[in-house]
């Protein structure tokens, strides 16, 4: 009797163990199913951009007030701790551009990126192409890494993304 018992206990320890794996990668497999892999562009606002083969886009949404409608990509970027998302919002503005803007690259496609200056972000530029000028503002990004304990004053996630590397991506314009 001892002895079946032992079995039965390990019969069902080992059913257990296949469950939980089984859930475990039915629920793996469905979100990678929702988020969008390594695609080799990133489309926003009318405008096309290569992004760094390490960077995946999560999602385009789109966001409005009650004067506009914008669309911001949500970026995934790679990070060594935490899991790092870096939004990229672009959209048409009315403005042309004069002597206070510093000129910062031309794309090979022909477009021509400005500095332009706003807070919090990680990078903002005004980008001249085809006629057309845009606001492209690489937002603060979201993390997981958690609030420290005894902040005093506006805390923002530590991110490895640079200015440079925003300017990188919008010089792929193609």
């Amino acid at each position: 009797m001892k002895k079946i018992l032992s079995w039965l206990i390990v019969i069902v320890v080992i059913i257990m163990i296949v469950l939980v794996g089984g859930v475990y990668l039915f629920q793996r497999n469905q979100v990678g199913e929702l988020s969008v892999s390594s695609p080799e562009s990133l489309d926003i606002a009318g405008l096309s951009f290569a992004l760094p083969e390490d960077w995946n886009l999560k999602e385009i949404v789109t966001e409005q007030n009650k004067i506009s409608k914008w669309e911001v990509a949500k970026i995934e970027v790679p990070d060594p701790k935490y899991d790092v998302i870096l939004p990229m919002k672009a959209f048409i503005i009315d403005r042309a551009i004069d002597d206070s803007d510093v000129f910062l690259r031309e794309t090979s496609s022909g477009g021509k990126i400005y500095e332009n200056f706003c807070a919090p972000a990680v990078a903002c530029y005004h980008l001249v192409y085809k006629n057309n000028t845009y606001e492209i503002v690489f937002g603060t990004v979201e993390s997981n890494e958690p609030v420290p304990e005894n902040i005093d004053g506006v805390w923002f996630p530590n991110t490895i993304i640079t200015s440079e590397d925003t300017l990188n991506l919008l010089s792929t314009l193609k």
